[in-house]
């Protein structure tokens, strides 16, 4: 079965963070149900964006291998399956349908996933139509029968239950859906390889070309996953976010040829970190008390940084999940 995809974004070539970064851009144009494919030759990619998908409330189908391209498959929720309401009067529990399933009963089972969803596992023998099909393709149901609805966590199928009322003889929302199934399942392809917002916290007191990517690829990674993310620069970290600076930092002693490592790898320069983290929202904070200590102005730093001292940042990172130091 092939995967159909409504927008494909080509990620190869890049190396973290930049993956989740283009992918939380592109998933912001799609509609809710929409699946979006994404190419990438980054073999962290799986594990970044499937914990990038569990972390905004997106879905994460899968991923299969084609040479040296993953090609990753994730779907956008809806407000309603955040919500997960299911008012829909007649249900049914996973239990109730392995049951009848291990009992060899003879049942319709309708999965009304998007075509990606189903091919990445699904019940064996039940029957894939999309939600958005439904209403063009009652025909290929059987009215007489009784008919258990499912999808991944039980809205959509109670979406679906109701729009198969008229003419059906009884339908049947099956909660709490495929995220939770443990019976057998099946795939088409060969599988290969409303959550709280976070709040990070970092400090940045090191001004090396690698404290910039440890503190910029996290800033930017935790942005992409819409945490609120901050950073408090002072003493050599003012130079991350110094206009001339950061455009020529030192590498360690002895460990010059990364830079060649760098670009086979085509990780992003740290200008271009630095600018991402900006336009995505992170609070870069540079330390006043430094500043005052080396005469240093707030002109002389990239755009959009704030001026602050300690007790700025304490308030901030007071409450964070996560505090890093650097």
């Amino acid at each position: 079965m092939s995967i159909s995809a409504d927008k494909v974004l080509d990620a190869k070539g890049l190396a973290c963070p930049m993956p989740i970064v283009k992918t939380k851009k592109s998933m912001n144009e799609l509609e809710p149900g929409q699946v979006m494919e994404v190419q990438a030759t980054d073999k962290g990619s799986t594990t970044d964006l499937k914990a990038w998908a569990e972390s905004t409330g997106n879905q994460y189908l899968g991923t299969i291998t084609e040479g040296n391209v993953l090609k990753h498959y994730l779907r956008k929720a809806s407000e309603e399956e955040l919500n997960n309401e299911s008012p829909h009067p007649h249900t049914a529990s996973l239990e109730d349908v392995l049951a009848k399933l291990e009992g060899n009963e003879k049942i319709t089972i309708l999965d009304v996933r998007e075509s990606a969803e189903y091919a990445f596992g699904h019940i064996p023998n039940a029957k894939s139509i999309p939600l958005g099909e439904l209403e063009q393709r009652f025909n290929e149901l059987n009215p007489e029968e009784d008919v258990y609805i499912i999808c991944r966590s039980g809205s959509r199928s109670d979406m679906a239950a109701k729009l198969s009322e008229k003419g059906f003889k009884k339908t049947i929302n099956v909660v709490s859906g495929m995220k939770d199934w443990t019976g057998p399942t099946e795939t088409s392809v060969e599988k290969k390889g409303g959550t709280p917002k976070m709040k990070v916290a970092i400090i940045a007191s090191n001004g090396g070309m690698f404290d910039a990517y440890k503190v910029f690829n996290i800033a930017t990674a935790a942005a992409a996953t819409d945490a609120e993310v901050g950073i408090f620069f002072t003493f050599e970290g003012l130079n991350l976010i110094h206009k001339e600076a950061h455009k020529q930092l030192p590498m360690p002693a002895g460990a010059e040829h990364f830079q060649e490592g760098f670009a086979r790898e085509n990780v992003p320069p740290v200008e271009q970190l630095v600018e991402m983290a900006s336009e995505m929202g992170v609070k870069m904070i540079a330390c006043q008390m430094t500043m005052d200590v080396m005469s240093l102005e707030k002109e002389q730093f990239v755009d959009g940084i704030d001026v602050g001292g300690a007790a700025s940042f304490l308030h901030f990172a007071s409450d964070a999940n996560i505090t890093l130091t650097f």
